[in-house]
């Protein structure tokens, strides 16, 4: 019983450092400063194209799970908040192909009010509802 308490504290600590890893409000690196902004810049001025890709490649630890986030954060931020962003009222969709990733992004969203759990999607998901709808 003490050996099962110790494993689901151990798991808790893990998870919450996981997401204060993660959190898009903490001192990003210079590198990481301006992917996020390239990252933002891209969906403004690809908002209205068909078809549009934009690679982030870097060695494990490089902090692309943070930039992601803290982009992706800003982008729902101009989507739900700010009238004046080419991104306003978008509705935007991060997939993720992780599971243990998708958790720890939708527990950070219950904490901000630009987010949203259902924001964070897997791929499969998201196929599988986009051809349904598209059957309808």
């Amino acid at each position: 019983m003490i050996h099962e308490n110790i494993q689901i504290k151990n798991t808790i600590s893990e998870t919450n450092n996981s997401i204060r890893k993660l959190s898009p409000f903490r001192l990003l690196t210079e590198s990481q400063t301006k992917l996020v902004k390239d990252i933002v810049n891209f969906c403004e001025h690809h908002i209205r194209d068909n078809h549009a890709a934009l690679v982030i490649e870097g060695d494990a630890g490089t902090g692309k799970s943070l930039a992601l986030n803290t982009a992706f954060t800003r982008i729902q931020t101009e989507a739900r908040q700010e009238k004046n962003s080419p991104l306003y009222e978008t509705q935007n969709i991060l997939l993720v192909n992780h599971p243990e990733m998708i958790k720890l992004y939708r527990n950070i969203s219950t904490n901000i009010s630009a987010l949203r759990r259902k924001d964070y999607e897997r791929p499969t998901t998201f196929i599988n509802t986009a051809q349904k709808s598209d059957r309808a």
